[in-house]
Formats: structure tokens, C-alpha cells, sequence
């Protein structure tokens, strides 16, 4: 999440008269059949909202908690519903989440397995690049679900071994290791794991509790599978083809200094281990167990502090409070919308724009993501947009048999492009402004996301026959 507030004082306040004035001529429209003035209103603090999202004239966090104030206090919403995002699973399951980055990252055990991993790995490039693909993803990506956080742990660790390695920074070897650090554990992560990313956990938060009920955290990265396993590979090949330095043997004695400083296991070290396995173990078995997975991830967290592997204020210094509260108010946009029947209402009207392509179901996906791509240039919040464009065409997926599940993974793709400026992946920007732009140039980050974005859409067309088999499609 980015602050994007603007800084001249009077451009700041037409911005936010425009707001309002955009707000109230959609509150004061006259409610077509379906909706009444109660809808409206919903309706009309969303354009606000959307309006304040896009340019960025206050801090997104600021926006929304201003949304949710405007839902109990303009449009009769009850406090428990428009701040209800704090009490739910995905809320305290992002915070925990949060909370066991900073434990992996600052007990050292995060470093020690990239390191493990490079060592391990054969001494091509073909085994560096493998190494830096399975512990971006594997182990940053599910621990790890803020996508700046993300790029803040990996990209310096990778970083150092590219020049482990002897490699320069604007090498095509090094460039290729550190898109493959950005690809990894932020791009492929969001579409594999429940807690691969916060705009798709956030997404997930807001869809329908049936539907949510029906995905534990572990038939998440099942369901997933196809789109993971083409999108993985077929990233991993072509980073291989543009920026493989041909056959070379890569000297390990660097890499194997580094870990030999790190010396043995810290009793710190071990205790996250077998608390990050155990929080797994109960992740994976959520659906035989029936333990919720935030019930899980919280208890871990209760023992990583009173084990003093975190203390309260680590904890507080690992939650990043603004994109936590962002998330807690942005989940309940659905359920807001849904309150006033503004769902129903859009899915009525989307239908006879949608229903003509129920009978093939490869237009029905690369038309959904095509109007994803779109909103997307027009907002630079992934979350925001993702969820208004869920909640609207949830309804007509399923009337057509198709659970909106699959929307939300087929939007962690394209939401998650890299191809403007303004509206790039908050780790793209991240990443880049860590290597002080001296490994890539948004040209060449702009061409990889053409291709991510054609293989993206294969993934999906390739993952339809599966989730028809598993039932999702029906």
C-alpha cells in the first residue's frame, strides 16, 4: 500500500470537493428498481471513495476508515458491519502473518535458508535461479503476505549472493536472479498460497462466507495448482532464456563464507523453525482438525512472544498498522453492498452482459480478465478494485456454475501487474527503489510483465478443465 497523498495544499482541496460532489450526485440519483436511497448512498460514499483511491488525496488508510465512518453515519450501516473487518479471520490471520515475517526475518533463519539453498543447489545458473524460485516462494512466499515486506526480506539476501557469485549488478545474470526474487514469492505466491498476498487475502475476506467456508487455507494452493505450476514454469523458463549467461560454473565460496558466519542454529532460530512447522502442520490439516486457521496462527503467535522469540514491542514494530487497518475496512465492502442489495442489484444488470458467454467458458474467464486489466489502469489500489469487481460479478458466476473463487485467482494475476508508473506492484516499486535502480529498467520490467501476462492468461485457460473436475465449475 502506497501513500500517494498529494502535497499542494489548494489541489488537495478540489480533489476532495470533487469527492464529495461525486459522492452526493450518485446519492441523490433517483434508486432504480432493486435499490432504494439507503443503496444509493452506499453507492454514492464508494465513488468518493474509488475518486480518493485513484489520486491519491489522502493516505489509503485515512480513506477508508473515512468510508467506514460515512457507511454508520450517512447510509444507517451498523458499526458492527462497516467495522466488522477487524473481528474476522483474514484480519488477524494477516496481522499474525505479519507478526512471523519479522520473527523469520529477525532471528536470521530466513538468510540462513537462502543461503542453505544457494549452496545446495548445482553451480550453474540454472541452480541459482532454481534456489532463489523455491525459497521465494516456499519460504517467503506463504510467511510472508505484505507484498513490500516481501521485496524488504528477499531482495537484499539475493542481492548478496548475485555478487557472491561475482556477478555485476547490471549484468544479465544478476538482473535475472532478482526479477526471478520479485516473481516468485510476490507474483506467483498471491495465486498459490491463502497467505501469498494482502490484496488477495483482502479480496478473499470480502467474498461470500459460503464461498470462504469452502476454501481452507490448504484447498487454496490445491485448487490453485494448474495456474501455479504453468505461471512458475513458464516464468521460470523464459527468465532463464532472456538472462541466462550461458554455461558457466558458479563459485560457491562466497556463499558458503556468508553461511559459515552465520555459525550453528540460534536457540531463536530453532524455536521459529518449529513454530513456523508447527503453524503449517496445522494449516495443512485445518479441514480434519476444524481448527480455523486464524485461531492457529494466533496461538503461534502467543507462543513465539511468551517464548521470548518476539517481545510487544517487536510485535508492534512488525505490524505495519496502516495496511492492516486498510485491509479491516476494504473486506467489508461486500458485506456493506450486500447489506443494501447492491450485489444483487449488480449482478441483474452485468447478467445480459455476461450470460451471452456461459456457454464457453475460455471467453467467459478472458473477458473477466480483460475488465480486470482495465479497472486496474484506472486504480491504483489492487484490493479495492478487485473486491468492487468481485462483489459485482460474483452473482453472475454463480447463476453460470462458476464459484467466484476462481475469479479472485484469476485476478491475482492481472491485478498484479507491472506495466504503468503510477499503478505498478507495490513490490515491483519496492524492490527497484532497494537496488537504487542499478540492476533493471522499467522498459525491460515492463516487457517481462507483457509475457507474464500472456502466460497468465494460459494458466487460467489451462486450469479450467481441472477445476471442473474438482467441482468448482459446474
Amino acid at each position: 500500500m502506497q501513500d500517494t497523498t498529494t502535497s499542494s495544499p489548494g489541489r488537495m482541496a478540489i480533489l476532495l470537493l470533487i469527492g464529495v460532489v461525486i459522492g452526493f450526485a450518485i446519492a441523490l440519483i433517483t434508486p432504480p428498481e432493486g435499490l432504494n436511497q439507503q443503496s444509493m448512498r452506499v453507492l454514492g460514499i464508494l465513488g468518493g471513495t474509488i475518486f480518493y483511491l485513484i489520486t491519491g488525496v489522502l493516505p489509503e488508510m485515512v480513506t477508508v476508515i473515512l468510508m467506514g465512518l460515512l457507511f454508520v453515519m450517512l447510509a444507517a450501516i451498523p458499526m458492527g458491519v462497516a467495522f466488522g473487518g477487524f473481528g474476522t479471520t483474514v484480519a488477524w490471520l494477516f496481522l499474525v502473518a505479519m507478526a512471523l515475517a519479522f520473527a523469520l526475518g529477525n532471528s536470521g533463519l530466513l538468510r540462513r535458508i537462502s543461503l542453505w539453498l544457494a549452496s545446495v543447489m548445482p553451480a550453474n545458473y540454472f541452480g541459482q535461479m532454481l534456489a532463489t524460485f523455491l525459497s521465494g516462494l516456499f519460504v517467503i512466499g506463504p510467511t510472508v503476505p505484505s507484498l513490500a515486506g516481501k521485496m524488504a526480506l528477499f531482495t537484499p539476501p539475493i542481492q548478496g549472493v548475485t555478487r557472491s557469485m561475482g556477478f555485476a549488478d547490471n549484468s544479465k545474470a544478476s538482473i535475472g536472479l532478482v526479477f526471478a526474487a520479485f516473481i516468485a514469492p510476490y507474483i506467483l505466491a498471491s495465486v498459490a498460497f491463502m497467505t501469498g498476498g494482502t490484496p488477495t487475502l483482502a479480496i478473499f475476506g470480502a467474498l461470500p462466507e459460503p464461498v470462504r467456508q469452502g476454501i481452507p487455507w490448504v484447498m487454496w494452493t490445491v485448487y490453485a495448482l494448474p495456474m501455479t505450476v504453468v505461471i512458475g514454469v513458464g516464468m521460470f523458463l523464459v527468465l532463464l532464456k532472456m538472462y541466462s549467461p550461458g554455461r558457466i560454473v558458479v563459485n560457491k565460496d562466497g556463499i558458503r563464507a556468508d553461511l559459515a558466519k552465520l555459525g550453528p542454529l540460534s536457540s531463536k532460530e530453532r524455536t521459529v523453525a518449529i513454530l513456523v512447522i508447527l503453524l503449517f502442520i496445522l494449516f495443512i490439516t485445518s479441514p480434519l482438525t476444524k481448527i480455523d486457521v486464524a485461531h492457529s496462527a494466533v496461538a503461534i503467535m502467543l507462543a513465539m512472544l511468551i517464548l521470548g522469540v518476539m517481545s510487544s514491542k517487536d510485535l508492534v514494530a512488525a505490524v505495519n498498522w496502516p495496511i492492516w487497518i486498510f485491509v479491516a475496512f476494504v473486506i467489508q465492502i461486500g458485506p456493506v453492498m450486500a447489506r443494501v442489495n447492491i450485489d444483487k442489484w449488480l449482478g441483474t444488470a452485468l447478467t445480459p452482459v455476461f450470460q451471452p458467454l456461459a456457454g464457453n467458458l475460455y471467453l467467459f474467464f478472458l473477458a473477466f480478465m480483460v475488465v480486470a486489466l482495465l479497472l486496474r489502469m484506472l486504480s491504483p489500489s489492487i484490493s479495492a478494485a478487485g473486491i468492487i469487481l468481485l462483489v459485482a460479478i460474483s452473482p453472475v458466476a454463480v447463476k453460470i456454475g462458476i464459484n467466484p473463487f476462481l475469479l479472485l485467482l484469476a485476478y491475482a494475476t492481472v491485478g498484479n501487474h507491472w506495466i504503468m508508473p503510477h499503478l505498478n506492484a507495490t513490490g515491483y516499486l519496492v524492490q527497484y527503489t532497494l537496488l537504487e535502480g542499478k540492476y533493471y529498467t522499467h522498459a525491460e520490467g515492463r516487457k517481462l510483465c507483457y509475457i507474464f501476462l500472456a502466460i497468465s492468461v494460459l494458466a487460467v485457460m489451462i486450469s479450467i478443465p481441472y477445476w471442473q473436475m474438482v467441482g468448482l465449475i459446474k
